[in-house]
């Protein structure tokens, strides 16, 4: 019997509230997926910007070790 037949079995003999529960649950579980799939792409494009940013910095720039507090950065790109 494969999980989701095992979980449907199970569930169809809680109360209805307590199916109400569970599905409940199964949407948090849900939306923490996509949420985590939201950030990584967040951090991909985050990455990507700063390495474009890193691209453009003139030697001088990188020579002297001139470095941005992240509040700079944050506020260059809002």
């Amino acid at each position: 019997m494969a999980i989701a037949d095992s979980i449907q079995e199970r569930v169809k003999r809680l109360p209805r509230k307590r199916q109400q529960e569970v599905l409940d649950f199964v949407d948090i579980l849900l939306s923490k997926g996509a949420e985590v799939e939201n950030r990584k792409d967040e951090l991909r494009l985050a990455h990507a910007l700063l390495a474009a940013e890193m691209a453009r910095l003139d030697d001088e720039e990188v020579e002297q070790g001139i470095s941005y507090s992240l509040r700079e950065i944050k506020a260059r790109y809002r």
